[in-house]
């Protein structure tokens, strides 16, 4: 017998399996940088990929090390970074711009959401992240800001 979640009015006939089979497609095909932190064992349980691109820091790294993360967030970025992290422990979504260091030394902006998954008992069991980069766009946005002054300046 298939197991299937019949509490998803998104997806009631699919079986656990092939949820996971294409949250695990979502990860490896799709530049977003996904964790999954599970609250009972104070640790990482998933990272996708995506994330040791942008940061240089291996996803072994991450799942050894709970607050690895912190060590990759702009340091004038921490502070409301951690707060962010912390929205997600408590009910709350959340959604933050936040400057990355890569290993390399360039720095990336993300945009980042949290939220908290719920277990059958109604308690916060995993505290879920997801972000894309948007450094190419803040680059385009500083170059068109930068334009428009040097043509305010020309009037």
């Amino acid at each position: 017998m298939t197991q299937s979640n019949t509490t998803s009015p998104h997806a009631p006939t699919m079986t656990v399996a092939e949820k996971a089979q294409i949250l695990d497609q979502i990860a490896a095909n799709l530049p977003l940088l996904i964790n999954v932190n599970n609250l009972s064992l104070g640790q990482f349980t998933f990272v996708s990929p995506a994330w040791e691109d942008l940061t240089g820091l291996p996803v072994k790294v991450w799942l050894e090390r709970p607050d690895a993360w912190q060590d990759i967030v702009h340091p004038d970025d921490r502070d409301a970074t951690i707060d962010l992290a912390e929205a997600g422990k408590k009910r709350a979504m959340r959604a933050r711009a936040t400057r990355i260091l890569h290993q390399d030394g360039t720095v990336h902006t993300i945009h980042g959401w949290t939220f908290p998954v719920y277990d059958a008992d109604g308690n916060i069991s995993l505290v879920v992240g997801v972000a894309e980069d948007i450094s190419a766009w803040k680059a385009t946005e500083r170059e068109l800001r930068a334009r428009q002054v040097e043509l305010e300046q020309q009037l």
